[in-house]
């Protein structure tokens, strides 16, 4: 059996499990920062995020050797990741809509939608650097 040395597609998977768990930590700060603003559904946002970091070093491991494993994780991996990151923007709706026509005093809820953005943000270049991973090449063959 012929294995591969791993190339710029681990890399890639790498770099985006690295960007969603500083996705993580900004998400958990999003939620935290004010008791008022508190995300409702949080530990189920870092549920989906941890988990979709490991279908990420899954999908790495897995590379062409086990081609729909490699798929189908990197797949999951990146739904969960957008999920995450709409369901963050979707709670802060009314944030928003308050601050940007009566509230915009509010320098608590400007500071919670500002660290949501760079949450969601961070979230959807994970998934984006994923979906790229899956299309690069995994390395070369080297001999048994």
């Amino acid at each position: 059996m012929a294995q591969i040395k791993k190339g710029p597609a681990l890399i890639a998977n790498g770099l985006g499990v690295i960007i969603a768990i500083v996705g993580l930590v900004v998400t958990v700060m999003c939620s935290t920062m004010s008791t008022d603003y508190a995300l409702g559904s949080l530990g189920l946002y870092v549920a989906e995020i941890v988990a979709a970091a490991v279908l990420a070093l899954v999908a790495a491991w897995a590379g062409s050797e086990k081609g729909i494993v490699s798929l189908v994780a990197s797949a999951v991996s990146v739904f969960l990741l957008v999920n995450v990151a709409v369901s963050v923007i979707g709670s802060r709706i009314l944030l928003a809509s308050g601050l940007f026509t009566w509230n915009s005093a509010n320098q608590v809820g400007w500071g919670v939608f500002n660290t949501t953005i760079a949450a969601t943000a961070l979230l959807l270049v994970a998934a984006l650097v994923i979906v790229v991973a899956a299309f690069l090449p995994e390395g070369k063959k080297k001999a048994a």
